[in-house]
């Protein structure tokens, strides 16, 4: 688990969230708008 490339992406697979999150030049905000939305 954890961090793994994935079609030239960087791939974040938290369960506990039970949510795949997907990085493509995102920004911090972007992300933890992400991880809580």
């Amino acid at each position: 688990m954890g961090d793994r490339s994935h079609c030239g992406k960087s791939v974040i697979d938290n369960p506990q969230l039970g949510l795949i999150v997907y990085l493509d030049g995102l920004s911090t905000t972007d992300l933890e708008m992400a991880l809580v939305g």
